[in-house]
């Protein structure tokens, strides 16, 4: 995965969730980008960002990745964070 992938994203956090917390072999790998609330130019930079991290993800792993976007306002709202387990990875 390129170095510098999520460098310049100094305001997000990246969360795995899901089956694959509980197995060695699961059938896919759920993420969660937190992010702060930004402008539309930054925002499809993080949806650039999830797909990158996707794609190259499932290249390296061989499992299907699938990637969640939340600013942190929606994740407040929603309370996500407090209703699964997750471990924070960045």
């Amino acid at each position: 995965m390129e170095k510098n992938i999520t460098m310049e994203f100094d305001e997000i956090s990246i969360y795995q969730f899901g089956s694959s917390l509980n197995t060695q072999t699961p059938n896919d790998i759920d993420l969660l980008i937190v992010y702060r609330n930004r402008s539309y130019k930054e925002i499809i930079k993080l949806i650039q960002l999830r797909r990158t991290l996707r794609i190259q993800l499932q290249k390296i792993l061989g499992i299907p990745i699938d990637i969640v976007l939340l600013s942190n306002k929606e994740e407040r709202q929603l309370l996500y964070l407090d209703q699964i387990k997750y471990k924070k990875v960045i």
